[in-house]
């Protein structure tokens, strides 16, 4: 993904036989986290805001840190999110099983 080479940007990253899917960002230089895409809202997916540095909600207006931390409901929790680690062109998604 050559559009991870930027601070700020976000690529989705959908792997359904590992049951992933989710927003790889790069967060500042370096830098990664990998965010749940569903709302645990409505189950919608949600859009990394790369102007606004988050995600927000289509479908009800619930908003999270790219962190996956809840800035603002209706959500009731925060979207799981997994550390990601840079390995020269790679970037590797550390989840548990």
């Amino acid at each position: 993904h050559p559009a991870l080479r930027v601070p700020g940007s976000g690529e989705a990253v959908r792997i359904p036989e590992s049951l992933l899917d989710v927003i790889l960002l790069h967060t500042v230089e370096g830098c990664f986290v990998a965010t749940w895409r569903i709302c645990p809202h409505g189950a919608c997916t949600v859009d990394h805001l790369p102007e606004s540095r988050e995600l927000r909600c289509p479908c009800h207006g619930s908003r999270f840190a790219e962190d996956g931390r809840l800035l603002q409901g209706p959500a009731a929790r925060a979207l799981v999110s997994f550390p990601a680690t840079q390995v020269g062109d790679s970037v590797f998604i550390k989840r548990q099983v």
